[in-house]
């Protein structure tokens, strides 16, 4: 089954989403992932971007393509600027609030794992990266 066979449809909350994304549940919708202790479940397949290149708010319930974590596909993940990836690295969700939805190198304070990732190896991120990313671990929580 390649990566594409694994999206689902799955209900969102009312957000602009973006590639690669990370997102938790939250009242039965997904939203993006904002704290280190998120337990987070999916990653965005699309971006929510209207004809302009604006981002599209999606309305509560909106059916959007997400991949499952521990799903075993390789998708793109927005990761933080200034990480240097290696090759099979583990990958965490953010500890920072002002990176929403995105991913990281750090696993302080009981990081959720995300996957590992699968890209070139020592490459360093400058600005918002979309880095690929083996869906290798099944959510915790």
């Amino acid at each position: 089954m390649d990566s594409e066979e694994k999206i689902m449809l799955m209900p969102m909350g009312n957000i602009a989403v973006k590639e690669g994304d990370i997102l938790k549940d939250s009242s039965q919708t997904l939203i993006l992932a904002t704290t280190v202790n998120d337990s987070v479940l999916f990653v965005a397949a699309e971006s929510s971007i209207d004809d302009k290149g604006d981002a599209l708010t999606l309305t509560s319930g909106d059916l959007w393509p997400v991949y499952s974590l521990g799903c075993g596909a390789v998708v793109n993940v927005r990761s933080i600027t200034g990480q240097t990836w290696r090759t099979n690295a583990i990958v965490y969700n953010c500890q920072d609030a002002s990176t929403d939805g995105q991913v990281e190198t750090s696993n302080s304070a009981s990081a959720t794992k995300i996957g590992r990732y699968v890209g070139p190896d020592n490459v360093l991120t400058s600005g918002v990266t979309l880095i690929r990313v083996l869906l290798c671990f099944a959510p915790i929580g």
